[in-house]
């Protein structure tokens, strides 16, 4: 099932944003933002991991 709804969201992101600059640059930062949660995973200081989740929280909202 999560194949087909990824193929989905890809339809409709080239009806947004289509195949060029502005689909490329989207990608770039959603792959960015898995990065960014990844790294986070690997945090053990409890204050600086809160700290990044706020970023990467705002960050997040950024991406809609």
């Amino acid at each position: 099932m999560g194949f087909f709804s990824a193929a989905r969201q890809g339809r409709k992101d080239d009806a947004e944003l289509g195949k060029g600059l502005w689909r490329r640059a989207h990608d770039r930062f959603h792959r960015g933002l898995d990065r960014f949660h990844q790294v986070l995973e690997g945090v053990e200081d409890d204050q600086l991991y809160a700290e990044l989740v706020e970023i990467a929280n705002e960050l997040a909202a950024l991406l809609h």
